[in-house]
């Protein structure tokens, strides 16, 4: 067996080979922006919660085009938007929002699937010469892993917008999914619609993941049986059940009566996050 030989430590006395980070104390001189993901069931309101977030900017993934339909019937106001059509497209206008602060204050991307889509794409074809099969992207698994480590370079992208402040918030749709307990019998949950290695690596990212569903109101009929009537009344949940996914770090009620004007939606969310943080 080969022998490991550990190579010595610098001598005493000797400076350090590495920068030793700084300890900082008190109060932070600068607070980052929140990192939001928002999923929701259909027609919640996603899109025109976006819309009325300070100065935004929507980057519209292919596909994504419910702004431009709520725009058309004049049910959002107009803001910057872009459509985004490929990977290299998506990570250089993050680089030039980086570069110019001052274009908006809030960054939407819409929908989280579609990015996703165009980075498995991008993956797909530089490294397995746009083979999607068994003998490419899908072999084993790989191609997913190397779309996950590819997504990171995204993730990273926002966290330097976030630190001048920006808002940024993340669209996605709703998957119903099988969670595998492993401490008791396993249960249906409401997830994004992420792939599973996209989604390992984005849910511990975002300071907030809200899940948007409507009430279902529940009526007894003759002869006692129950029927699920659909409500109309939105609601925000904030903290994890069995039931969906959720989180939040601002110290949120566990569940927000939404307002039934959609364009207040915004403003009911940024209420909360500040009377939590008061």
């Amino acid at each position: 067996m080969r022998k490991l030989t550990i190579p010595p430590g610098p001598p005493p006395g000797a400076p350090p080979s590495f920068t030793v980070p700084k300890i900082q104390r008190g109060a932070l001189t600068s607070q980052p922006g929140p990192r939001i993901l928002l999923y929701a069931v259909e027609g919640w309101g996603k899109t025109t919660l976006a819309a009325h977030a300070p100065n935004p900017i929507i980057l519209m993934a292919p596909g994504e085009d419910g702004y431009l339909t709520l725009l058309g019937q004049g049910r959002v106001p107009e803001v910057a938007r872009a459509e985004i059509r490929s990977w290299r497209e998506a990570l250089g206008l993050l680089d030039y929002l980086i570069q110019h602060p001052d274009e908006c204050r809030t960054v939407v991307l819409d929908g989280l699937a579609g990015f996703e889509a165009l980075c498995q794409r991008k993956v797909c074809d530089e490294d397995y010469g746009g083979e999607w099969g068994e003998k490419g992207f899908a072999a084993y698994g790989r191609g997913y892993d190397a779309a996950a480590r590819e997504w990171i370079l995204l993730l990273e992208r926002l966290d330097r917008l976030r630190q001048t402040g920006k808002n940024v918030l993340l669209l996605a749709h709703t998957d119903i999914r099988t969670f595998s307990n492993p401490t008791g019998p396993d249960f249906d949950q409401y997830t994004t619609n992420l792939h599973k290695k996209t989604w390992s690596a984005t849910k511990p990212w975002p300071d907030m993941i809200l899940f948007g569903c409507t009430v279902t109101i529940v009526a007894k009929e003759k002869g006692g049986r129950t029927k699920a009537v659909g409500g109309t009344d939105r609601i925000l949940y904030t903290s994890l059940t069995d039931g969906y996914y959720a989180k939040n770090r601002h110290g949120l009620p566990s569940e927000i009566l939404m307002p039934t004007d959609p364009s207040q939606l915004w403003e009911t969310l940024r209420s909360h996050m500040e009377g939590a943080d008061s």
